[in-house]
């Protein structure tokens, strides 16, 4: 609505890549502290962990495992989980329709099958200017998202581009 009803600044703490150590480890710090998290996967790794994964198994401080699709699920209960491309792909200009629908689209699509849920967030991948591109933004658009996030440093505001939220790596 571009309304703010606090006195202060929200903050938005986002978790990108869908690591096993962000469901693991950092979702119940930031329930135990009362924040809600924001959680960006790559649809296509989530699926090959399910498949591959025991989680028993599973390092929680290892940047190669990854969560499941039930622990992305579980998620959703106390955070945001948006979309973060089907398999970390830097939506360049050089891309093809194609690639960019399957990155763009195909991964939202996938992800709203398995959680049974609507996915409006989307997080481009990289930071980088040149994997900003004109034609992965129509798509973003296209696909339903209403939020996408970026990495450019800039403070959201009322004003801000809902599908241009920027934020800072810390």
């Amino acid at each position: 609505s571009g309304e703010w009803p606090k006195d202060k600044p929200g903050l938005v703490i986002s978790f990108d890549d869908g690591v096993y150590n962000n469901w693991k480890v950092a979702a119940p710090l930031l329930e135990e502290f009362g924040f809600c998290g924001w959680f960006f996967v790559p649809s296509n790794w989530i699926e090959q962990a399910t498949k591959t994964r025991d989680s028993l198994d599973a390092d929680p401080f290892s940047d190669s495992s990854h969560m499941t699709w039930d622990e992305v699920a579980s998620l959703c209960d106390n955070h945001v989980v948006g979309c973060h491309t089907a398999n970390h792909y830097r939506l360049v200009a050089e891309s093809s329709d194609e690639k960019l629908r399957e990155e763009i689209i195909d991964s939202k699509t996938l992800m709203e099958a398995r959680l049974e849920r609507q996915i409006d967030t989307f997080c481009w991948v990289g930071g980088e200017e040149h994997t900003y591109s004109a034609h992965a933004a129509r798509l973003i658009v296209e696909a339903g998202y209403k939020y996408s996030f970026m990495t450019n440093v800039a403070p959201i505001l009322g004003s801000t581009d809902p599908l241009q939220l920027q934020r800072t790596n810390i």
